[in-house]
This record gives C-alpha cells, sequence and structure tokens, in this order.
C-alpha cells in the first residue's frame, strides 16, 4: 500500500496516520468489493490496494461532489495541470496579498453556486481549514488568514495521483440506505459518539445503535467489516460500544504517547480498530 499522509483537503477525524496498522488488518484478497460507509476526506479510500473496487459514501453532499470534481478533473488532464487550475482559481480570491477582502468576495461568490472548486478554495483559506455551513446551507466559517501553499499544493498532487489509478465510485447517502450485503468488506469510520466537533454534530446516540445494529447483521449474514471508534473519551466510556464490540476483534490504534489514546484534561481517551474476522 502506497502510504499518503492525508488527503486533498484538511479533514477532521482522518485516519492516514494509522495506515501502517489499518494495513496490518486488511483482507489479502484481490478484486473486493468494498464500501467506505463514511468516506469524509477520502485518505482511507484512496489508499485502498489498486485491485479493489470501491464505493466511497458519504451523507455530506457537498464534500462528495468536490471529490467527484477531483476525479473528473483528473481523468481529463494530468494531476499537474489539475493543480495549477485550481491554484490559479483560489488565488484570484486569496493569496499572500490577499486575505479578508478576497475570501469575503469569494464566500459571497460560493453561496451563490456552492461549486466544487469555490468550496476546495475556501477550504484552504478557512479558519482551521474546516468546513461549515449554517442551517440555511450557506457558509459559515471566517478567514484563517490561509491560502493555498506549497504544503496543500503536495497534498492536492499526491491524492489527485492515487484518485487517476483506482476504481472509486463516490456516492451520497446516509448508511441506512446502503446495502451492506452488497459488499465484501464494509469500512465504518462514523462519526465518535461521545466526541462534539463540527463534523458529527448530528451525530447521536440512536445513530450509533443504529450502525452497530446493522453491522451485526452484515456480519451475521458472513460480511467483514472494520469499525473505528473510541472505547474513552476524556475519561467518559462508551458503554454501549464497549458491551457490543467484546464479541469482535479490537486493534488499539496508538500507544500510551500518542493522541489516539492518552490522558488528557478530562480523562483518558482510547481510540481502537474493530474488525470481525
Amino acid at each position: 500500500m502506497n502510504i499518503f499522509n492525508g488527503c486533498a483537503f484538511n479533514f477532521s477525524g482522518s485516519k492516514a496516520r494509522h495506515m501502517s496498522i489499518i494495513e496490518s488488518v486488511l483482507p489479502k484478497d484481490k478484486n473486493l468489493k468494498i464500501c467506505d460507509v463514511f468516506n469524509g476526506g477520502n485518505s482511507l479510500g484512496s489508499q485502498l490496494p489498486s485491485s479493489w473496487s470501491v464505493t466511497a459514501n458519504d451523507i455530506e453532499s457537498k464534500t462528495v461532489e468536490l471529490h467527484q470534481y477531483l476525479q473528473h478533473s483528473v481523468r481529463l488532464s494530468s494531476p499537474e495541470e489539475v493543480v495549477v487550475h485550481i491554484k490559479s482559481f483560489a488565488h484570484s480570491y486569496v493569496d499572500k496579498t490577499k486575505s479578508k477582502e478576497g475570501y469575503s468576495r469569494l464566500v459571497s461568490d460560493y453561496n451563490k453556486d456552492q461549486t466544487p472548486l469555490g468550496l476546495y478554495s475556501l477550504i484552504c483559506s478557512s479558519f482551521s481549514n474546516q468546513i461549515r455551513y449554517n442551517s440555511s446551507g450557506e457558509w459559515n466559517l471566517p478567514t484563517g488568514a490561509r491560502f493555498m501553499n506549497p504544503n496543500m499544493e503536495k497534498k492536492l498532487l499526491r491524492y489527485l495521483e492515487l484518485l487517476k489509478g483506482k476504481d472509486i465510485t463516490f456516492t451520497n447517502n446516509d448508511f441506512r440506505r446502503v446495502n451492506f450485503e452488497e459488499y465484501d468488506l464494509v469500512i465504518s469510520d462514523s462519526p465518535y459518539y461521545n466526541t462534539c466537533a463540527v463534523y458529527n454534530s448530528g451525530w447521536d446516540f440512536k445513530d450509533a445503535i443504529n450502525l452497530m445494529t446493522k453491522l451485526d447483521k452484515y456480519s451475521e449474514a458472513g460480511g467483514r467489516f472494520l469499525m473505528f471508534e473510541e472505547l474513552w473519551s476524556k475519561g467518559k466510556p462508551n458503554t454501549p460500544l464497549i458491551e457490543w464490540a467484546t464479541q469482535f476483534n479490537i486493534k488499539q490504534l496508538g500507544n500510551s504517547s500518542d493522541k489516539s489514546n492518552y490522558q488528557r484534561k478530562g480523562g483518558k481517551t482510547q481510540e481502537v480498530l474493530i474488525y470481525n474476522f
């Protein structure tokens, strides 16, 4: 597996730093049909074996559209040409000499038609490179006084190179609508129930239970799955998950010095990979 430390844009919850652990438990079969149910930034889906057919699903339509735009672009042009085009557009609004005024103009233009190119440019220059919309569906983040810098260019170029050689189909569905039984392996990196972040503010206990129930049925039917979650978060145990996970294999992500399993203000946090094969 060709390790890539990140996706095309900064996305909370990326598993890039755990790729060596993930690779150690992945099936060795060729020509598998995979579903990455909560695709997010696609840092995992883009690094799966080239012989696998991957459905990269997410409920966030704008993020899915951005991946589709990048995939379509790199099928028509070289990765280098796509980067030049995107950089030119982003810097027409925000670069080293243009920040707040250019960002305000970019937000205004984006909210009129919400194109993938506009979204990527906003991510490059928003506060902490985050993605956030208000209740009306309009972009809702202040500028971070950033721009599309050389590091982001390198990340974008590497992601485009990976996309060009992969069999990936991007879909936009709630996980409840995904038929797990159609796949040889299901990967679940849902929002973590015990945490609170911009990207998982709509995820609650009912969602977590529905997901575990769906994985149970899939497992009983002979399906294989990988699931990422936190057994503990800031000293708070995820009791339903802990009880449910005991029937499967559990591998810790990180160690005592890693931020995936450590003592921090509020107590212990333990991030794990749960799998049934």
